[in-house]
């Protein structure tokens, strides 16, 4: 089944939205066409952002949110598995996110008018989070992978746990050598053992997100999706401002990206209103307090004051035990004295 349809924003793009349901053998939707139970429910219907806080972020994944309106209950949008429905924006026909509509997130009541909803997608990134590592959900699935575990090289990993439709570019700041052969292999030359993220017990597999965050902090790279695309970068080679070469790690094929210059005005904000909140202020004082005497209500058994030295100025070096007599009784009587027997001296 297919949800389908565009509108033209406030920019004067045309916005295209197609949803595909799996499994599901309902007649398509058209939003907006007559006669449709869904129509979008404003001219900023579709709206993505991007979940990077910092430059530390290792996988940055991307959301979208889709507002509707549905004069009638579409049972077809609530999914329980996370790729039961791949949703796909373009603008102007170009591709700007790709993902799933998040899974156990929508309600909605059934209506007889135009209800308002919003559908909240993810990216093929910020699913990983959802995902444990090869899907292990059961106590037989974890024991089967723990026993046929083996090394792997971190490429099929990556590869294991993204779609097959999403290409995986990479601009090969990272190599194990210097020479033009390796410049791009890293991923196929490093390997790991998949023990390391099934832990001790199922409750300790980690997930999908946790596997490719720890293979690209090792490397100091960074994961970012536009679209079906996914690239492996590292910040400094976009700090230098010159083009970059991403080359596919599916087909081996190379791409060169220019870099551009986004200017900040009208036509690439959302609006131009200011909102300004004034709230009380408090002053935080922060007092740092240390001592300058104390007293000893408790004298300690092995302070240097309560300790006196047998032999101050003095070094022992040696005990020196002699035993007087004649013959035998003298050698006996040392005997029983070191022996701890009993001496008559």
């Amino acid at each position: 089944m297919r949800i389908y349809g565009s509108y033209i924003n406030q920019k004067g793009k045309t916005v295209s939205v197609t949803i595909t349901i799996a499994g599901s053998t309902s007649s398509d939707i058209e939003i907006g066409a007559d006669g449709s139970p869904l129509y979008f429910s404003d001219e900023d219907a579709v709206t993505t952002e991007s979940g990077i806080d910092d430059t530390f972020d290792t996988v940055i994944g991307t959301g979208c949110t889709i507002a509707l309106q549905a004069s009638r209950y579409i049972p077809e949008l609530y999914q329980q598995s996370p790729k039961d429905a791949r949703v796909i924006v373009t603008v102007d026909g170009r591709e700007v996110f790709a993902g799933y509509i998040e899974p156990l997130a929508l309600s909605q009541d059934y209506v007889s008018v135009a209800d308002d909803i919003e559908l909240t997608c993810v990216d093929e990134l910020s699913l990983l989070d959802n995902r444990n590592y090869k899907g292990i959900r059961y106590k037989s699935e974890y024991n089967a992978t723990k026993q046929s575990a083996k090394e792997l090289s971190f490429l099929d990993i990556i590869k294991g746990m993204i779609s097959d439709d999403c290409e995986l570019l990479f601009d090969g700041s990272k190599s194990v050598d210097n020479t033009a052969e390796k410049q791009y292999t890293i991923f196929s030359d490093l390997t790991i053992n998949e023990l390391l993220f099934l832990g001790d017990d199922l409750d300790d597999v980690w997930t999908d997100k946790d596997v490719l965050e720890a293979m690209l902090t090792f490397l100091n790279l960074h994961a970012v999706s536009e679209g079906r695309t996914i690239y492996l970068f590292s910040w400094e080679t976009l700090q230098k401002g010159e083009p970059i070469t991403f080359t596919s790690l599916r087909n081996g094929v190379s791409a060169t990206i220019e870099p551009s210059v986004i200017n900040i005005d009208m036509s690439t904000v959302e609006d131009d209103e200011t909102t300004l909140e004034v709230n009380d202020t408090y002053n935080q004082i922060k007092i740092d307090v240390s001592p300058k005497t104390s007293d000893d209500l408790i004298e300690a058994p092995l302070d240097d004051d309560s300790l006196s030295n047998a032999f101050r100025l003095k070094q022992k070096y040696m005990t020196s035990i002699s035993v007087g007599g004649i013959g035998k009784d003298a050698h006996a009587a040392f005997s029983a004295l070191v022996q701890g027997g009993p001496t008559s001296y």
